[in-house]
């Protein structure tokens, strides 16, 4: 019985975060135009009108208020922990990195801040995190002259969570992308636990890290539904720096067993799931980027300057509407998905390298199909400017 009240719970606070986080995009948009917090057009800009950019308030309220609510049922409700796990240490620095992000992010929807206090504002929210213990943190690496490994691997968890969050943020380029892409993410990394649990029959119990996924991915569904084409919102920086921060710590989290509890305890039992199951599901946002890096490297471009040459941004030059951006990437999402999902479960080392292989397989499909759009001419047929060609 009490286990069957922490799955009401949960059901709950999913409904609550979806319904939440929809309802306060909407309040979010009245409240960026009668502020004056909107994105004006530009010559980089691919939206048509003067649009809100404060939903990343919606997002993190709408997440971080029922996550609260459920933390708080599942741990000290008149039930006890309903058979759920959680490290509320760990928890808590994660929340505090995230809001940290989430007000740098902020501030600079409201007063465009400089892109290096920006950088340093994101380096020290990421601060809290030093002071829980990450899975990242077991790794062996090969130490520096002087350092200790465990601060060469707390270096590379920063750096690739830096990474990622300002990967997260050029990719919020136009409506709906950013917010379907991590729907879809969220939904895959569930999957893919699920995926493993299934083959571990000792498997007894969900821990609050894992339930949380789900909370994320009914925000983000929220919020979908008034980012997308035509947007009355976007989430802004405040959004899409929060929103990449809590998909980059899932790749901190896969593999030390934060996910799923079991009768034999967390050091006996192996129901993590590798880093590169994240890694693969979050391929698409990835690739795009890195590949866009590589081709202005190499075309000799400044990588600082403002650009519009990201692949989704090629296809709006040839004719491509929000949508049709959004729709031709879908099943990219998916079949990265997918092969991230089966990547968790399949434990062999030849398996898990065709798996990588297919991934980049699809990807370097979606950069062809982008190259053939330009050369064709796109929706409109026409000549394809100098700026969008491969």
């Amino acid at each position: 019985m009490p286990a069957l009240y922490g799955v009401l719970a949960l059901g709950l606070a999913v409904a609550v975060a979806f319904r939440l986080t929809r309802a306060l995009a909407l309040l979010s948009a009245r409240l960026g135009r009668r502020w004056g917090i909107v994105s004006v057009i530009t010559d980089r800009s691919s939206h048509e009108r003067p649009t809100p950019r404060l939903g990343g308030l919606a997002l993190y309220l709408g997440f971080t208020l029922p996550a609260a609510a459920l933390v708080a049922v599942v741990r000290w409700g008149p039930h006890g922990r309903y058979g759920f796990g959680g490290n509320l240490e760990l928890l808590g620095g994660l929340w505090l990195a995230g809001t940290g992000m989430f007000l740098v992010g902020l501030a600079d929807d409201f007063w465009d801040l400089p892109p290096l206090v920006k950088f340093a504002g994101q380096a020290l929210s990421l601060a809290p995190l030093a002071g829980v213990h990450l899975y990242f943190q077991d790794m062996l690496v090969a130490p520096f002259p002087g350092l200790p490994p465990s601060v060469v691997t707390l270096a590379l968890a920063f750096g690739w969570v830096l990474f990622f969050v300002n990967a997260f943020n050029f990719m919020d380029g136009i409506d709906g992308l950013a917010a379907r892409f991590a729907l879809s993410a969220a939904l895959w990394l569930t999957l893919a636990v699920l995926f493993k649990a299934a083959l571990l029959k000792e498997a007894l119990g969900w821990r609050l890290e894992f339930l949380l996924l789900g909370l994320l991915a009914a925000a983000c569904n929220g919020f979908y539904h008034v980012n997308k084409a035509p947007a009355q919102v976007f989430m802004g920086d405040g959004g899409s720096l929060w929103l990449g921060f809590a998909l980059a710590v899932q790749v901190l989290l896969a593999d030390g067993h934060y996910y799923v509890a079991s009768t034999r305890g967390l050091a006996g039992f192996g129901g993590g799931i590798p880093p590169s199951t994240v890694w693969i599901i979050l391929l698409p946002f990835i690739f795009d980027v890195g590949w866009t890096l590589l081709r202005r490297a190499h075309r000799g471009e400044n990588l600082l300057r403002p650009h519009r040459t990201h692949l989704y941004q090629r296809l709006l030059v040839v004719g491509y509407s929000h949508r049709e951006v959004v729709l031709l990437n879908l099943p990219y999402f998916r079949l990265c998905g997918l092969l991230g999902a089966l990547y968790a479960g399949l434990e062999i080392l030849w398996v898990r390298v065709l798996l990588w292989g297919a991934a980049l397989a699809v990807m370097g499909h979606y950069a062809r199909r982008v190259k053939f759009e330009e050369r064709r001419g796109g929706r409109g047929g026409g000549p394809v400017p100098a700026s969008g060609s491969g």
